[in-house]
């Protein structure tokens, strides 16, 4: 069963929340986010969260997410989410489901799923420091970015896949 799409008030971030005083953003700024993410889990039910750099030039730095990244017109969210797995984790996914579409408090999010048999060391960074496998229940303890801990709460309360 897949989670039904969320009737949520868009509303604007100012960007210095977002980017916590970062020198470059003007105060009265806004940003919506046209972009997509993905669960990727592993035979453990583990979920592969990457930790972000750690500049202050962007948001949310030295914290752990889910995969993901902007849109880049004319691409399709699936296009954008198969090219950031590859250029980020150096991974070529053939196959991935979607997951719910959601606008979010930051924006429009498309969020994918996918099973995937891989060890940490199949994995290629060309940005980030670092990748790990969460478990729910670590995950639960952690501050992810975004929305990305109800994601996977959700993820894991609604999810259209079958337990194994």
């Amino acid at each position: 069963m897949m989670l039904s799409q969320r009737s949520l008030k868009p509303h604007l971030i100012k960007l210095e929340e977002m980017f916590s005083s970062s020198p470059i953003m003007e105060q009265d700024e806004y940003m919506r986010i046209h972009g997509t993410n993905i669960i990727l889990l592993n035979k453990h039910r583990a979920v592969l969260l990457q930790l972000r750099d750690d500049k202050s030039t962007i948001p949310y730095p030295n914290m752990w997410a889910l995969p993901g990244g902007h849109i880049q017109e004319p691409e399709t969210p699936q296009e954008c989410i198969l090219r950031e797995i590859r250029e980020e984790l150096g991974l070529e996914l053939k196959y991935v489901s979607l997951f719910t579409e959601a606008e979010r408090s930051y924006g429009k999010e498309h969020t994918y799923w996918a099973y995937v048999d891989i060890s940490l060391k199949d994995i290629t960074l060309s940005e980030r420091q670092a990748v790990q496998w969460f478990t729910r229940n670590e995950i639960k303890k952690m501050q992810l970015i975004y929305e990305d801990n109800r994601i996977i709460e959700d993820f894991f309360t609604y999810g259209p896949f079958e337990i194994k």
